[in-house]
């Protein structure tokens, strides 16, 4: 049995509700966010960076792992986890 989740419609919420950040720390040395970070740099300066730096498009970090509901069956949980990286530090993170 597979569970389907459709996530655009708490995209959209999250969206409406928090505003994306593209901010750059001038320094390599001054790396504190994976905004930071020469890889994401590059990508802002690249040809298609004109639709990160205008909130067209976003990058993130997808995280999951599975897990046996109980030892005598064959059930497993597979719960998905994605942050958006252009929400600030302080809002990435909360439920």
């Amino acid at each position: 049995m597979y569970f389907h989740a459709n996530i655009e419609n708490q995209l959209k919420e999250i969206f409406s509700n928090i505003t994306l950040t593209n901010n750059t720390c001038n320094k390599l040395s001054d790396l504190q966010d994976f905004i930071d970070g020469h890889i994401y740099k590059a990508l802002l300066t690249s040809e298609d960076g004109d639709v990160f730096k205008n909130n067209q498009a976003f990058t993130f970090i997808l995280n999951t792992d599975g897990i046996s509901l109980c030892t005598k069956s064959n059930l497993t949980l597979w719960p998905f986890y994605l942050a958006i990286n252009e929400i600030p530090k302080e809002d990435r993170f909360f439920n």
